[in-house]
């Protein structure tokens, strides 16, 4: 009796730790967002140096802007700098309209913005590129319109942009985008400093 007893008290004990051991799980989410993000610096701006009109007017130079961005591809502008002008025009053509009954005459054409740096005695036009070869301008079409004889035009190289192209960041670092120039003095040029300031965007 009292070693049957005993036995059923030690497994009535084990069917109540087993009872105790019973467990319940849920789940815990861990969360996170990458956000995009730029900075852009001079790396090396684009000095010409001296130059001697008598022997020569066109002269190279190559400059460079640091990037660093998360991980993906963004879009690297350049505007028209602080002493732009308009350039080669094309397509000028007459246009009639007439709004209400009332015709008016106007004409359209296209132009490109030309950079210069500015000095005391005038400018020098430069041209900037995206290749070491000179072939590939840093420049975009544009139109514009101007209405009767008085000149008035919509015509502006003061604010836009042009596309310098995409940069692809695939790993961490500092991306130097090369930025290649040439100008265009001429022996009419007077003597003394010229510069210029040109403001890179990186979209993202």
């Amino acid at each position: 009796m009292k070693i049957f007893a005993s036995l059923v008290a030690f497994t009535s004990l084990f069917v109540v730790f087993h009872a105790d051991a019973a467990t319940g799980s849920s789940t815990l989410t861990n969360s996170s967002t990458v956000v995009s993000a730029c900075s852009i610096s001079v790396n090396e701006a684009i000095q010409f140096g001296a130059v001697n009109t008598l022997n020569e007017t066109s002269k190279t130079a190559q400059g460079a802007v640091g990037i660093n961005c998360t991980k993906g591809s963004y879009a690297l502008s350049v505007n028209y700098g602080l002493s732009s002008s308009i350039g080669n025009t094309s397509n000028l053509k007459s246009q009639t309209s007439c709004p209400n009954g009332s015709c008016f005459t106007y004409n359209t054409y296209d132009y490109y913005c030309a950079r210069s740096m500015s000095g005391p005695k005038g400018k020098i036009p430069y041209t900037l590129y995206t290749n070491s070869a000179l072939t590939t301008e840093a420049n975009q079409k544009r139109s514009t319109e101007y209405y009767g004889t008085n000149g008035d035009t919509t015509t502006s190289c003061s604010t836009p942009t042009t596309s310098f192209g995409t940069v692809l960041f695939t790993q961490k670092g500092v991306i130097s985008v090369p930025v290649y120039a040439r100008m265009n003095a001429t022996k009419a040029t007077a003597a003394g400093s010229y510069m210029d300031t040109l403001t890179f965007t990186v979209s993202f």
